[in-house]
């Protein structure tokens, strides 16, 4: 697993999913998670609006390839900052835990 330790570690989400899985897979989370995703196709980005305790926060997700893998690239567009960084912790561990679950034991 890719651990990204510069300033994009928490705006960045690095997939071993191909582009359009991960693009697919951030819209079934955020819809399970916030029951809300509108999906662009054309721009591979997803939208969610994501209702916290206080405030609700809008959170855009684009997907880019970066080198061998997929990167989803999160950014709050309204909202509380706290709200965001919550939302994003779910939405990263549901991505943490499919990709766990498709990643084959490997022996070295």
């Amino acid at each position: 697993m890719y651990v990204a330790t510069g300033t994009k570690y928490m705006t960045n989400h690095y997939s071993i999913l191909k582009p359009g899985v991960l693009l697919k897979t951030l819209a079934l989370v955020s819809n399970k998670l916030f029951t809300n995703a509108e999906i662009n196709l054309d721009k591979f980005k997803v939208t969610t609006v994501a209702q916290g305790k206080d405030d609700s926060v809008t959170i855009e997700m684009r997907v880019f390839v970066d080198g061998e893998c997929s990167m989803a690239e999160f950014s709050r567009k309204e909202g509380s900052i706290f709200e965001y960084q919550t939302a994003l912790e779910k939405i990263k561990q549901q991505l943490d835990d499919l990709e766990a679950d498709s990643t084959p034991d490997l022996e070295f």
